[in-house]
């Protein structure tokens, strides 16, 4: 089950592992982007979505990172910053992404 954007629950059993994936990810970018600004000199919560999405879209993420980049928190900067030298250094492309574990 999933939760959609009016949040009624979706059941996502009958499509297919990478639609799964890709509804779930759709989920973690959507909370992350909802996470307040943190505070000057802290990462905050957002950053904690990075490696979820990172392992279920792979180099699919980018632009989601590059939006962190323009965040008034240097520490937020600086993990989506990580992030997308982590795909770019693995030369990942969404024809490249990451499988996720099973």
């Amino acid at each position: 089950m999933s939760e959609s954007a009016t949040g009624s629950l979706r059941d996502l059993s009958e499509l297919s592992p990478e639609q799964q994936y890709e509804a779930i990810a759709q989920e973690i970018e959507t909370a992350a982007l909802l996470v307040p600004i943190p505070p000057p000199g802290m990462t905050g919560e957002a950053a904690t979505y990075f490696p979820a999405l990172f392992d279920l879209q792979g180099g699919c993420t980018e632009p989601f990172y590059r939006w962190f980049v323009s965040s008034p928190s240097t520490g937020l900067r600086a993990a989506a910053l990580n992030w997308l030298r982590l795909i770019g250094s693995h030369h990942l492309t969404c024809k490249t992404a990451v499988a996720p574990l099973k």
